[in-house]
């Protein structure tokens, strides 16, 4: 009877305990926000989406852009010597965009491979010092080779010559698209990577310390922007070549996209996810959709921010010298406003864009290039030979 009677309790007492509902403790918004990052890094089940452009094609339109850069390059030393007209109409508002293109589509192909594992940072800074280095190069040969014979023999002065340069040089025509993708891709190399040997334990912070290096080199090279711009500042001709061609806030848009990049990794380890896990993750389509249209809001985000400097600079030269026709311009060329607005057509490119798409077949990436910088070569010849008959003509 007695073990009857216990039998009996236990059996009232689990009855209750079970008509006791559970009370989960509730999450604070913080603890919230990390389950729910937790389960996502974690989650090996990856979304279908997958964008039909890969970083080939990325590049391929990058070389065209760079292509189309240096054919407004000539038309405008044509135009500031009077022998052609600039590109005008439709032409004028058209090939100024699709020039811009070059140098994101290009990083943005870069950060693609890299993060997917395909490429190493050595292989982009060995690339893009190269082409920083031959097109500078390359330019100072074609004024000393071709055009600086031209124009003593129609008796344009070397003088003249100089100003003509500082002229489409303010007018923001890319000399040299290679100085911003190597100051981009040292940044994002100095904030990103984790060296092996050297500048390991504490010493990393030295190593992330010389991200101020190209930093340096934009904030350099938009200084004088201005000057070029606003006064009669002028610097030897050989340096113009090798100084940068775009807006800080194009930079800024890049390096703020690293540190995100960089952030997110040191969050995801911190969660509970393994550095094995964490690459894992990298190759999946969720996160290449997510790195893009990070992107995209970052472009939104800075094309307003372009938008509301201008606003700014035009009512302040406004209150100062006064309103004009040529203010707009003026505050244009000297400040780099609105360089961000072409970024917009590079959206949809972004979207479409998968750095998880590959191709077996790599000889083409060997071709691209080789392609695209003798397209760039033919547009020097090219622009040289017109140039010759303008003169004598």
């Amino acid at each position: 009877m007695e073990e009857n009677s216990e039998v009996i309790v236990q059996e009232e007492e689990t009855q209750v305990q079970e008509e006791i509902p559970v009370v989960e403790p509730k999450l604070s918004r913080k603890e919230k926000r990390f389950e729910k990052l937790k389960n996502k890094i974690l989650n090996k089940e990856d979304i279908k989406y997958q964008g039909p452009l890969s970083y080939r094609a990325l590049r391929i339109i990058a070389w065209l852009s760079v292509m189309v850069g240096q054919m407004i390059l000539f038309r405008s030393i044509g135009a500031k010597i009077g022998v052609w007209t600039p590109f005008d109409g439709a032409l004028g508002y058209i090939l100024p965009l699709i020039s811009a293109l070059s140098t994101p589509l290009f990083i943005i192909a870069s950060f693609g491979l890299v993060l997917s594992g395909h490429r190493k940072y050595l292989n982009y800074i060995v690339l893009y010092a190269f082409g920083f280095l031959g097109m500078g190069l390359g330019f100072v040969f074609f004024y000393i080779r071709y055009v600086n014979g031209l124009f003593v023999h129609v008796g344009i002065e070397q003088t003249t010559f100089f100003e003509l340069v500082k002229g489409f040089y303010s007018d923001h025509v890319q000399i040299n698209v290679f100085s911003d993708l190597l100051a981009f891709t040292l940044f994002h190399y100095f904030i990103n990577y984790n060296p092996k040997k050297a500048f390991t334990g504490k010493k990393i912070i030295i190593f992330r310390l010389f991200a101020i290096l190209p930093v340096a080199f934009v904030i350099t090279s938009y200084v004088f922007h201005i000057l070029l711009g606003v006064t009669d500042f002028t610097v030897p001709f050989f340096i113009y070549p090798f100084l940068g061609t775009k807006s800080p806030l194009i930079f800024l848009i890049f390096c703020v996209a690293s540190l995100w990049i960089k952030n997110r990794e040191r969050l995801y380890l911190r969660i509970g996810a393994t550095k094995k896990e964490y690459r894992e993750y990298l190759k999946t389509n969720r996160n290449s959709l997510s790195i893009s249209t990070h992107l995209v809001l970052l472009i939104g985000i800075s094309v307003i921010v372009d938008f509301i400097f201008a606003f700014v600079l035009v009512i302040a030269y406004a209150g100062i010298i006064g309103a004009n026709e040529e203010l707009w311009t003026f505050v244009y060329e000297a400040f780099e406003v609105g360089q961000t607005l072409p970024l917009v057509l590079a959206i949809p490119f972004i979207l479409l864009y998968s750095y998880t798409r590959n191709h077996k077949n790599t000889a083409y990436d060997i071709i691209i290039p080789i392609v695209g910088i003798g397209l760039s070569a033919l547009v020097y010849v090219e622009g040289a030979y017109q140039l010759i008959l303008s003169f004598t003509g």
